[in-house]
């Protein structure tokens, strides 16, 4: 029986938007970081702020949510590949915001800010890790 797409979507609800919010908070960062004297390390988006500013950036990362949102529709999902990918992906991201932040700190000696990203970023790693290896459980008949 073949998923729906809201189906599909719905299985990959949580890394997808991750996805969407990394997104946002890797705009913020690289701007952030930048502001400070940071150079853009990743080519692709170093060309495209050369060319289109801050709108080249936010374009890219609406083509790389795009291309998540299109790789869902395509997978019948029969198998986790796009979901791994997507994981993958957010871990990715995960790691070159807190360079962004770290980064921005370095150059603009505000340290609240990364903390406050790393902080957040360690909550969301924590409760992924509960939800997929310490699953909540049926309470027994000895619990209340």
């Amino acid at each position: 029986m073949a998923l729906s797409y809201l189906e599909k979507l719905h299985r990959v609800r949580h890394p997808l938007t991750l996805l969407a919010v990394f997104q946002a908070f890797d705009v913020l960062s690289t701007h952030l970081a930048m502001g400070q004297g940071a150079q853009e390390g990743n080519p692709i988006i170093a060309a495209g702020l050369a060319h289109g500013g801050a709108v080249g950036i936010v374009v890219a990362k609406q083509v790389a949510l795009g291309l998540a949102f299109l790789s869902v529709y395509l997978d019948p999902m029969e198998k986790p590949y796009v979901a791994a990918a997507l994981v993958i992906m957010d871990v990715v991201y995960g790691a070159v915001i807190a360079g962004n932040f770290l980064a921005y700190m370095e150059y603009s000696g505000q340290w609240a800010l990364p903390v406050a990203y790393w902080a957040m970023a360690l909550a969301i790693a924590t409760v992924a890790v509960q939800t997929k290896w310490f699953p909540a459980h049926a309470p027994s008949r000895f619990e209340l």
